[in-house]
């Protein structure tokens, strides 16, 4: 496993470029999934709120996760091999990235604002990074998961894929909370004129 910072030497995540820029439906198309998978993710808010409530869990788990690799444009930061699926069964590599906090940040405002209080980005990506942690965890050490907890581990990664892809196709990772928020509605509300 390769240092976040240190990946490719440079200290900075390479940033997606797609072959074709995306249209503004494609873009439309990405608001609505994250909005959607942001819907999803609130099923979590119990578990969540007492994850918060464990601050013990939070930093032995923080910067031990990371967002599984969708796509071909994601960056491959590091790689969990023989990772262990559903019933110990075994699966394929998976290849993950860290999506920053202010991509964690994002997808904590979209699915759970009541939860954001007055955290910085930093303390809500820990939150999102230690939940993912204790799956790439338990995934280097060959100690398998109960399916519920892969299950959200999976759609936590994905959602917060979702928000990342958004972020850098639009060119909004570093567009404050509350503009993205906006940006985000805007496009689903076109989607649906």
């Amino acid at each position: 496993m390769e240092c976040k910072v240190c990946y490719n030497g440079s200290g900075v995540l390479p940033t997606p470029v797609p072959e074709n820029m995306p249209t503004p439906h494609q873009l439309m198309t990405l608001s609505t999934q994250c909005l959607i998978k942001a819907q999803r993710m609130r099923v979590i808010t119990e578990f969540l709120r007492e994850w918060m409530g464990t601050p013990s869990l939070i930093s032995s788990f923080k910067g031990k996760g990371g967002v599984t690799v969708e796509v071909s444009t994601d960056p491959r930061q590091w790689c969990i091999r023989g990772t262990i699926g559903v019933n110990g069964a075994s699966e394929a590599h998976r290849w993950c990235f860290d999506p920053r906090n202010r991509n964690y940040e994002k997808a904590f405002h979209l699915a759970w604002p009541d939860f954001v209080e007055q955290r910085n980005k930093v303390t809500l990506g820990d939150i999102l990074e230690s939940i993912l942690g204790v799956r790439d965890e338990a995934d280097k050490q060959h100690h398998p998961m109960p399916r519920c907890a892969i299950a959200v581990c999976r759609e936590l990664s994905s959602f917060v894929n979702s928000v990342y892809q958004l972020t850098q196709y639009s060119n909004t990772e570093d567009v404050c909370v509350h503009e993205w928020l906006m940006y985000v509605q805007r496009n689903v509300d076109h989607v649906n004129d």
